[in-house]
């Protein structure tokens, strides 16, 4: 299983609070125009991190996660 960001948010309030998260197109990701590339290499990493789950319980279903399985 992996680990979404479901592309439901609407403002980066939504998203997971990590430095250079965004909702940007009503899904949370990196964002690309982040002006510290530390930043955006730490919410690469996370996001990775972030990639496996067996259940939502392993998410966090209030920022928009929700565990998924591999297409």
């Amino acid at each position: 299983m992996k680990n979404t960001f479901m592309k439901n948010c609407k403002k980066n309030d939504d998203c997971i609070e990590i430095d250079g998260l965004s909702c940007i197109k009503n899904k949370c990701q990196c964002n690309q125009n982040s002006k510290y590339d530390q930043k955006l290499k730490k919410c690469k990493q996370y996001i990775a991190a972030m990639k496996t789950c067996s259940n939502n319980n392993q998410c966090d279903n209030s920022k928009g996660l929700a565990c998924v399985a591999k297409k």
